[in-house]
């Protein structure tokens, strides 16, 4: 942390004009959440698939040896086949044959397969003084809180498009002909607090004759535009008195 102190000093007054006038180190709390979701993938139809449900909606059978002799595909490819576009509701069994059903249909005729939902877990952490999520790499503090920091929320009040944001962007990878979303939140369980170090800066612009506040977030690593404007708009009237200028 002294040198990413250093680092920010450095940047602060590299303009000749600036001075520090104050810099404080406290922390926020951070609330470590975990997620569990389900997710739906979409991949373009695989080729015998296409050609199994072609068949199954133009012929009465459940032969997997005449369905292979006309395909001429290994049964066992075909068996394989059949069994995962049972479980995925696209097929279902009459007495004597396979049909589609609507969601066979509907994915024949987009050429798209959606694979059956898969559930998934991911950590996320949830900053009540910025009402969202933060994401980064945690690192715990032991200063005091934060002034005007916000009392941690109960996790089932977090808005679901919240948490949806954040387990897009937990999740985000790129992945060639494939599109994976969240179909639906299934549980948010609080597992620990934590609180996290931020860096406050008052500085002093000469040439301007303008007073502001920088605020460096740890978690994020970046600077924390929404923490510095609160603490101007609370604080900075009484800057002037403050620090005599």
């Amino acid at each position: 942390m002294d040198n990413v102190k250093k680092n920010l000093n450095r940047e602060l007054l590299a303009d000749p004009n600036v001075r520090l006038l104050h810099s404080a180190t406290w922390t926020i709390p951070i609330q470590e959440i975990e997620i569990s979701y389900e997710t739906v993938k979409r991949t373009p139809m695989d080729l015998l698939m296409k050609m199994l449900l072609i068949v199954f909606s133009k012929m009465q059978t459940d032969s997997v040896e005449e369905i292979s002799d006309l395909l001429r595909v290994e049964p066992l490819f075909i068996e394989d086949m059949i069994k995962s576009m049972q479980y995925a509701k696209m097929i279902e069994k009459k007495p004597e044959y396979f049909s589609l059903t609507e969601t066979g249909k509907e994915q024949l005729k987009l050429g798209i397969f959606i694979h059956p939902p898969e559930k998934e877990e991911k950590t996320a952490y949830y900053s009540s003084t910025h009402g969202e999520f933060l994401f980064g790499e945690l690192k715990e503090g032991s200063e005091p809180l934060y002034r005007y920091a916000k009392e941690e929320v109960a996790v089932e009040k977090i808005e679901e498009n919240q948490l949806r944001k954040a387990v897009d962007k937990l999740s985000a990878t790129i992945e060639e002909e494939m599109l994976i979303t969240v179909q639906s939140i299934r549980s948010v369980t609080e597992l620990d607090m934590h609180t996290v170090p931020i860096f406050e800066y008052h500085l002093y612009h000469a040439a301007e004759d303008k007073m502001y506040a920088r605020v460096w977030n740890s978690l994020s690593a970046q600077w924390d535009e929404q923490l510095a404007e609160e603490i101007m708009e609370k604080e900075l009237s009484t800057w002037r008195e403050h620090y005599k200028i």
